[in-house]
């Protein structure tokens, strides 16, 4: 696992092929918009 927080700085090198999944908690709707400071406003 590999959680960032807080736009944490992060780099990944890999010798061999990677299979990766992304989550977000609270799950995305798909009707957010981006803040000017990139972040998501919390649910209504």
């Amino acid at each position: 696992m590999y959680a960032l927080d807080q736009h944490d700085r992060r780099a990944l090198v890999a010798d061999e092929d990677l299979v990766m999944t992304c989550r977000f908690n609270p799950p995305v709707t798909g009707t957010e918009v981006h803040r000017e400071d990139g972040s998501y406003a919390p649910p209504d």
